[in-house]
């Protein structure tokens, strides 16, 4: 066994550790576990295989340090310990493998620098150190690593600079540095890698301009810069990048236009400059690029309209024009058959939208909200069962949504809002059980709400507002426990709120204003223990308040009860509410006096307590001194020193208490001085008395005493 020189084990479902008594196989010259689930340490003694050209220990459950023993296998070739578990450093006498071709340790938990001695490896082709938790810079010297062809040290914390004798890489096919925290400019002759195939410095904090040197790349494939802080133009002769297939240079500062050479690249399929500072047209030609998958230019500042040559990009799947002021009709787009992606909104398009975008059912997303889209909804759109996104809210459209609205199985976002939209809510949409957003607001919806409602089981928003919705609430929505916003407000919505409104657990956002309910408040609202914001005002609620509202400790926002028929005393348990900023309780019929606890509510901004029948004092706090005076005002008898608008109180019982205290010290100052000032004349006059014996002394002796007296009293009473 001592003069085996080969172990192939690789692709086993071996485990446990690797035995030490391994390293005893010193003639060995290949050890291949690769691919298993050994777990434990890789052996201390493994430096003794001298004979050692490969080793292969990746993708297992290795723990602990790479020894510092493996810097002994100096005949070592290919040394691969990937996606393991192993920690702590690289070895900084890693330099001494100096027939090392090949260094694979990415994917495991490595900290520390990258080792100086790195740099000495000149026979490397090959090092991915990448996925680790390595730190400190590149090594400024890494551009003698001649003979390098691919280097990735992506997704670490690597910070600095890019060295500059990075260039001097001119083997290298692959380059990636992405997801680091590198800074500083890109060298300005990185175009002397000229045959680098795919270059990504994409997620860190690069900052200066894109060298123009970039474009003596003909051989680059991928050019990955996005996610830094670039700014400048894009390189005007970008077109000589006559090989590139991925361009991606979104979230940067970029400004300028785009370039019209741009449209030479004709193996583009993916071309993204998205999130800049972009002005100017989109090129005219660029429907010249026909291999284009992904067209994404949306968040900059592009003007005019769409090219028509857009129409010639036939096999493109993903479209982002979103977020610029492009303008005019999209008719075009109905040529683009093969969509899954078209985003189009806040920009200022006008026309109809494109009837045909779903013809071909392979659109997943389309978003066209927030132009000046007039006409119909498209038609290709009631039948396209991919669609899981819609949102074409905020435009002018006309339509009835009973004929032009079909939400399929798929469909887990639906944004109509602020359009003409009429008709009634078809019974047939329950069957969308992945729906989690959904918005009708303002619109002419008509009709009662579907009790069919009740199936989105994980509808986490709905908007149904500013609408001409009838009826009673169904109990079956108010058993939707996902929602976290709820808004009907602004109906025709009648009845009474059910006490089922507690099932709504997770709710942060209720909003029933401006509608006819009737009846009390429930006390179940308690269990919506999550509301942020509140507002039931402008219906016909009555009776009191239910105490339990008090609970409702994480209300912030508002709590809003106006223009309703409730009556009682405001609840002393509003004191609880400690985060709320706005209250609103006017136009109602509350008698009593405003509770003290209101002292609690620490956060309390805004205040409105207004048509009611309120008596005694305001609470003296800031809410109520900086409201203005109509919040106060058409009360009983609300009265306030430090309030506008409001006549004093008669008595103040805060001012009230203050001076008892104070009249209560004084008359025991009083006391205890006259006290002390009788036994001082006492004894001090049988003194007298005794010592001078002299005939009626004592007549003129007593009159200084009393003046004394008299004057300390005053000087009391005064105080007092």
């Amino acid at each position: 066994m001592y003069s085996l020189n080969g172990i192939w084990l690789y692709t086993n479902n071996l485990t446990g550790s690797i035995p030490t008594s391994i390293c005893n196989l010193t003639s060995l010259e290949t050890l291949i576990l690769y691919k298993n689930q050994l777990s434990g340490i890789i052996p201390r003694d493994i430096g003794r295989l001298r004979s050692l050209i490969t080793l292969d220990l990746g993708i297992n459950n290795l723990t602990g340090k790479i020894p510092t023993s493996i810097c002994n296998l100096t005949k070592s070739t290919y040394l691969s310990f990937f996606e393991n578990n192993l920690s702590d450093m690289i070895p900084r006498e890693i330099g001494r493998l100096s027939s090392l071709s090949k260094l694979s340790l990415y994917k495991n938990s490595l900290i520390g620098s990258i080792p100086a001695s790195l740099t000495n490896l000149a026979s490397l082709s090959i090092l991915y150190l990448y996925g680790n938790q390595l730190s400190g810079v590149i090594p400024q010297n890494i551009g003698r690593l001649s003979s390098l062809t691919d280097l990735e040290l992506s997704d670490n914390n690597l910070i600095g600079s890019i060295p500059s004798s990075l260039t001097n890489l001119t083997s290298l096919i692959t380059l990636y540095l992405y997801g680091n925290q590198l800074s500083g400019t890109i060298p300005q002759d990185i175009g002397r890698l000229s045959s680098l195939s795919l270059l990504d410095f994409s997620s860190n904090n690069l900052i200066g301009s894109i060298p123009a040197s970039f474009t003596n790349l003909t051989s680059l494939n991928f050019l990955y810069l996005n996610d830094n802080q670039l700014s400048g133009i894009i390189p005007q002769d970008i077109g000589r990048l006559i090989s590139l297939m991925d361009l991606k240079f979104s979230d940067n500062k970029l400004s300028g236009s785009i370039p019209t050479s741009i449209c030479h690249l004709a193996n583009l399929t993916y071309l993204s400059v998205g999130r800049n500072q972009l002005t100017g047209v989109i090129p005219q030609d660029i429907g010249n690029l026909r291999s284009l998958d992904t067209l994404a230019v949306s968040q900059n500042k592009l003007t005019g309209s769409v090219p028509s040559s857009v129409g010639n990009l036939n096999i493109l799947t993903w479209l982002a024009l979103f977020e610029n002021e492009l303008t005019g009709p999209l008719g075009l787009i109905n040529n683009l058959t093969h969509l899954e992606v078209l985003l189009l909104s806040h920009n200022k398009f006008s026309g109809y939208l494109p009837q045909n975008i779903c013809q071909s059912g392979t659109l997943e997303q389309f978003v066209a909200g927030d132009n000046t889209f007039t006409g119909p909804i498209p038609r290709s759109l009631k039948n396209c069962t991919s669609l899981t996104v819609l949102g074409i809210g905020n435009n002018k459209l006309v339509d009835n949504i009973t004929e032009a609205v079909h939400i399929h199985s798929h469909l887990f976002w639906l944004n109509v809002e602020n359009n003409m939209l009429y008709g009634e809510f078809s019974k047939n949409w329950g069957n969308c059980q992945k729906l989690t957003f959904l918005s009708f607001s303002r619109n002419n919806i008509t009709g009662r709400i579907p009790s069919e409602i009740g199936k989105w089981k994980i509808l986490s928003e709905l908007f149904l507002d500013s609408n001409n919705l009838v009826g009673e609430i169904p109990t079956e929505l108010l058993k939707l426990s996902s929602l976290i916003e709820l808004n009907l407000s602004n109906n025709k919505l009648s009845g009474r709120l059910s006490s089922a409104i507690g099932i709504l657990s997770n709710l942060q956002y209720l909003d029933l204003s401006k509608n006819k309910l009737i009846g009390s408040i429930p006390k179940q609202l308690e269990e919506c223990s999550k509301l942020l914001y509140l507002n039931l005002s402008k219906n016909h609620f009555d009776e009191s308040i239910p105490p339990q509202i008090g609970n409702l400790d994480s209300l912030q926002i508002l709590l809003d009860l106006s223009y309703n028929d409730l009556s009682g005393e405001i609840p002393s348990d509003f004191g609880k509410l400690n985060k709320l900023e706005c209250l609103n309780l006017s136009h109602n019929k509350f008698s009593g006096s405003i509770p003290s606890s209101f002292y609690q509510m620490l956060s309390l901004t805004n205040i409105d307590v207004s048509y009611n029948e309120l008596s005694g004092p305001v609470p003296y706090m800031n809410a109520f001194k900086d409201a203005p005076v109509d919040a106060l005002e058409n009360n009983k008898g609300l009265c306030g020193n430090n309030s506008r608008g409001l006549k004093p109180c008669s008595t103040d019982p805060t001012i009230e208490v203050q001076e008892d205290v104070k009249e209560d010290a004084n008359e025991r100052i009083l006391f205890y001085g006259v006290i002390s000032l009788g036994f001082g004349v006492g004894f001090w006059g049988l003194f007298l008395v005794l010592v001078l014996k002299k005939d009626k002394w004592w007549f003129g002796y007593w009159r200084i005493i009393d003046s004394i007296v008299i004057r300390i009293i005053a000087f009391c009473t005064r105080e007092n």
